[in-house]
């Protein structure tokens, strides 16, 4: 006879997974306290501005620079310059604009000539806020202009030389961008001289001393000689 086979039955019992939970390391929970306290006590930045983020446990500050303010532009100022004197573009001439920097601030200086009046703006290169500004007769600019023989003393005594030292003396009145300048040339020595003075204040503006090539010396002493 055959032999019965035998089963064994075997039970598997499963049992229930325990729940997953999140555990932060001691480390990360470290670094964010540190981090926080640390923007606490931070002074804030004039100009900036800081945010706090956490990720993964770590701990950032986000600055921004600010953003450099515009500028109106130089025909934008003149427009409001223009527009506040009363002066039509057409009238006006002798337009001189430029961009300076007066106590912490960008500031466009205009000046313009149109009829008998002389103007002068002071405008804000950021707002186009009209600081200052002044009207001035024409008439009264040519009353007050040093003459040239003022003039003369002027570069004389800048380079040192006497009158009785100085020859072949020209003095020229010329108008550079609206303003009227002395042209004040001289000679003394072996050395030419060239002068552009203001006519108004006397300050001078350019100078310069070449010294005198061999070709003119000899034309200069045969003249001499023939006298």
């Amino acid at each position: 006879m055959k032999k019965a086979k035998s089963y064994s039955v075997v039970e598997t019992v499963h049992e229930p997974k325990p729940e997953r939970k999140t555990i932060f390391s001691a480390k990360r929970i470290i670094s964010v306290v540190v981090a926080a306290c640390f923007l606490m006590v931070l002074p804030p930045v004039s100009g900036m501005s800081s945010g706090f983020a956490v990720s993964h446990g770590a701990a950032y500050v986000t600055a921004r620079r600010p953003a450099q303010p515009q500028l109106i532009s130089r025909n934008e100022a003149l427009r409001i310059a223009l527009r506040h004197a009363g002066v039509t573009h057409q009238a006006a001439h002798s337009i001189e604009i430029e961009l300076r920097r007066r106590g912490g601030r960008q500031i466009y200086e205009i000046k313009f000539v149109a009829g008998r009046y002389q103007y002068e703006y002071y405008i804000d290169a950021r707002t186009g806020r009209i600081i200052n500004y002044r009207q001035e007769s024409r008439r009264r600019q040519q009353s007050r202009m040093i003459t040239r023989d003022q003039a003369l003393r002027i570069a004389l005594q800048h380079a040192g030389v006497p009158r009785n030292a100085a020859r072949d003396i020209s003095i020229e009145l010329e108008r550079r961008a609206g303003r009227a300048v002395y042209l004040v040339e001289f000679e003394a020595g072996r050395y030419e001289y060239r002068y552009r003075i203001d006519a108004h204040n006397g300050r001078i503006l350019e100078s310069s001393r070449e010294r005198e090539n061999d070709d003119r010396q000899r034309r200069r002493h045969r003249h001499q000689q023939r006298r």
